[in-house]
């Protein structure tokens, strides 16, 4: 089962407030296989406490009616609530970056590497205080720039700066992906 298809479940149960299995099988269109899946997925036998949903049991009615848990309704709650940081750092930084552009009239190839690097310094000050894999692939691309940049000195070339410029942004969005690997790596095996 995807999230997407778990946020689903869960935002319908929670417009609904209780259900029965078959309610939910009907409204989704699920197969019998597919609901052993979801079955599963929101209500397993141990332990109790990693539930999504519990049940009531009523005499004389279903055997089980559904409800959400109080601690996914608290996680809910909170996602409804929640803005990314990140999302409203990149916003400001790109609408900046934007005024500028418009102010000089800039219009290159320049310009996706000016945005990126907008990116990356809102990175940067997101992943300030911590010791993680965007400041790592930072230093990994400023490395990996000053040597390229260095090699043609050798040849007779000339030293380029902005190629020491496009490897630390590359780095350090690298960074960022290896970043969010982990937290995904980390999520999966809480579950």
């Amino acid at each position: 089962m995807t999230n997407s298809e778990l946020k689903n479940i869960l935002e319908w149960v929670e417009r609904r407030g209780q259900f029965i299995w078959y309610d939910l099988q009907k409204h989704f269109g699920y197969d019998n296989k597919k609901m052993v899946l979801v079955q599963n997925t929101l209500r397993s036998n141990m332990p109790a406490s990693n539930n999504l949903v519990d049940h009531l049991y009523v005499s004389g009615k279903d055997p089980y009616i559904l409800f959400l848990t109080a601690r996914v309704r608290h996680l809910l709650a909170e996602l409804k609530n929640q803005k990314s940081p990140l999302i409203s750092v990149g916003l400001l930084a790109l609408s900046v970056v934007s005024k500028i552009l418009d102010y000089f009239d800039i219009i290159s190839p320049n310009l996706f590497w000016i945005t990126l690097g907008t990116v990356v310094v809102a990175l940067l000050f997101l992943y300030w205080r911590t010791k993680n894999a965007v400041w790592g692939g930072l230093t990994i691309g400023l490395v990996t720039g000053i040597i390229i940049s260095i090699v043609p000195l050798f040849r007779g070339g000339v030293f380029d700066g902005y190629v020491i410029g496009k490897w630390v942004i590359i780095g350090t969005l690298l960074g960022l992906v290896a970043e969010l690997l982990g937290k995904v790596s980390d999520y999966l095996k809480r579950k």
